[in-house]
């Protein structure tokens, strides 16, 4: 979030690291770390208030320096649920429930383009 209170980005953390490195963004900037699944809809946006920006100092607290190569700050303090999914029966992080059954998101993915196909759009579950 820029100094006049607008959003700005995504920008990847390449790309802020280098802006950062050579002094081209204020030092009190604010950000919140980069969630795919809250940016694809995929995990309802419960607070898109200013509460989550944050600091960037405050960010990167624990790494080597703001936007150290290879560290990034999680996107939320609640640890993750490994699912099996019931089509490759692999574990899992993030997927949906179709049917009764929970399916990880590449499944998932297969199954609405082959639902689109055939009319459907619901996962069609295995063969």
């Amino acid at each position: 979030m820029d100094n006049t209170g607008v959003r700005r980005g995504p920008f990847s953390h390449w790309q802020m690291r280098q802006w950062w490195e050579r002094k081209m963004l204020p030092q009190d900037l604010k950000i919140r770390p980069y969630d795919a699944a809250r940016m694809l809809g995929q995990v309802e946006r419960t607070d898109d208030s200013e509460d989550q920006f944050r600091a960037v100092e405050e960010v990167f607290a624990d790494a080597p320096a703001a936007f150290a190569p290879g560290w990034s700050p999680a996107t939320t303090d609640a640890e993750g649920v490994w699912r099996r999914c019931g089509q490759c029966r692999r574990n899992r992080w993030e997927g949906w429930s179709g049917g009764g059954v929970w399916y990880c998101s590449a499944c998932w993915r297969r199954f609405h383009r082959q639902g689109d196909k055939d009319g459907g759009g619901e996962p069609v579950g295995p063969s």
